[in-house]
């Protein structure tokens, strides 16, 4: 697209991206799919995400089921 977004053209999309689901659900997210900026595939990543965001866990303790 000119103003620089891409999609999954929808007539091509099951074959490309759903080929696995049934043809209905395919169909809908062909529809629903939103652009993606094509900026977005030729970024270059210079530091893995996981080294620094923080990240957070919960435990549950003496099998309550719940989380402290």
């Amino acid at each position: 697209m000119p103003d620089g977004f891409t999609y999954i053209d929808p007539a091509q999309f099951r074959e490309l991206f759903a080929a696995d689901l049934p043809g209905d659900k395919a169909a809908f997210m062909a529809r629903a799919q939103v652009l993606n900026f094509a900026y977005n595939f030729s970024a270059t990543i210079t530091t893995a995400a996981w080294r620094t965001k923080p990240i957070s866990l919960r435990l549950a303790s003496q099998g309550s089921g719940r989380c402290n």
